[in-house]
């Protein structure tokens, strides 16, 4: 399974990066909101783990990009982000995350959020 992981922060993007493809996961990592654009435009991946957070276009304007595109809009995101009032929470699945998951989080959320939203196998 391919996951797309927009995250600017590096360490917590490797970190987190380590941690899927110990999980069994392919990566591919992107720095920012357009970086995971560009990404988006080749091979096909499976979920998009992103922070909401970053300095080239938050999280919810990649999500917005994902919702408005027709190859695009059925991909599960996980929006992930220091804010963790429950606010937050709603506002990002309000605005298309099919889950929120704040950090700090455990490696095993993750983990089992991916595979929720996209099978064992791949969506």
């Amino acid at each position: 399974m391919r996951i797309l992981l927009v995250e600017d922060d590096f360490d917590i993007r490797d970190t987190t990066t380590q941690l899927l493809e110990f999980a069994g996961f392919e990566v591919l990592g992107a720095d920012g909101a357009n970086r995971a654009r560009e990404v988006l435009a080749g091979p096909p991946v499976d979920v998009i783990v992103t922070d909401a957070a970053m300095p080239d276009g938050d999280g919810y304007s990649l999500m917005t990009y994902v919702r408005s595109s027709e190859a695009l809009r059925g991909l599960p995101v996980i929006m992930v982000s220091a804010k963790a009032d429950k606010s937050d929470q709603t506002e990002g699945v309000k605005r298309g995350a099919d889950a929120y998951l704040p950090k700090p989080y455990a490696s095993a959320e993750l983990v089992k959020l991916i595979h929720e939203l996209a099978g064992p196998g791949g969506v």
